[in-house]
């Protein structure tokens, strides 16, 4: 996957988890804690896949 679709994907996932914040404030529900949850866990994961792909980068660049 070329670094311009991660960005994408990880971009997504900000809004996904900024909403799924949105949500929760208004409404702290069950629901809406574990959408949230879920929605930052996959944003983690997003910005994991990025760091891994730029620290591999720069070791190959150097």
């Amino acid at each position: 996957m070329k670094t311009t679709e991660l960005i994408e994907k990880w971009l997504d996932k900000c809004d996904l988890a900024r909403l799924a914040q949105e949500r929760y404030e208004e409404d702290p529900s069950p629901t809406n804690y574990s959408e949230l949850k879920r929605a930052m866990c996959e944003r983690q994961l997003m910005e994991e896949r990025i760091d891994l792909r730029t620290s591999n980068a720069q070791r190959i660049s150097a």
